[in-house]
């Protein structure tokens, strides 16, 4: 999902016509990275401590 969110901001900031990015847009999504590595990190290391989960 944030994958997909930065895609799409990527893209409507190289492509402007196809939408309007407004400064809350970009001010959420860079206030949400933060949160988005934590969870990253502890999915990553619940996944070295359970290896034969997956």
């Amino acid at each position: 999902m944030l994958i997909k969110a930065v895609q799409v901001q990527r893209n409507n900031a190289v492509h402007p016509m196809n939408e309007k990015i407004s400064d809350d847009t970009v001010r959420l999504s860079y206030l949400a990275f933060p949160y988005a590595l934590q969870k990253i990190e502890q999915l990553r290391d619940w996944f070295s401590k359970n290896p034969n989960m997956l």
